[in-house]
């Protein structure tokens, strides 16, 4: 069931982003995401900033803040193999201490696990 503020209806929300970028570091990344946040979230303020490590052990970095007078967000930032990934959760901020939001997305987005190493796509023939 969607919170809600004002009879509006908001479900919280999970989203992941993957896009190959050869060559980017996580340092590169955040100070990126830090830069694009306020130009795309109207009102943002940023309320967590933090190094973190992911589930399987991978550096990360967790940025969170509150944009358009009622929402907040906690984003999971990962560079691996080449690849960014950001995952994002998102509610209402009135929702956010009530519902554990907060301690749930921390567990959600840090649970992401990226292999290594790209699978194989070789398909091996059986010999004759």
């Amino acid at each position: 069931m969607p919170d809600t503020e004002g009879g509006t209806p908001f479900p919280a929300t999970l989203s992941v982003y993957a896009l190959s970028v050869p060559g980017l570091t996580l340092d590169a990344a955040v100070a990126s995401t830090k830069q694009d946040l306020p130009k795309s979230l109207a009102e943002f303020t940023l309320n967590d900033d933090a190094a973190v490590r992911t589930a399987s052990g991978d550096p990360a970095h967790m940025l969170g803040g509150t944009f358009q007078g009622g929402l907040r967000l906690k984003e999971l930032i990962l560079v691996k193999n080449d690849t960014l990934y950001i995952v994002t959760g998102v509610a209402l901020t009135a929702a956010w201490e009530p519902k554990h939001y907060n301690t749930l997305f921390d567990a959600a987005l840090t649970s992401l696990t990226v292999p290594s190493s790209t699978p194989s796509s070789a398909v091996s023939s059986p010999a004759r």
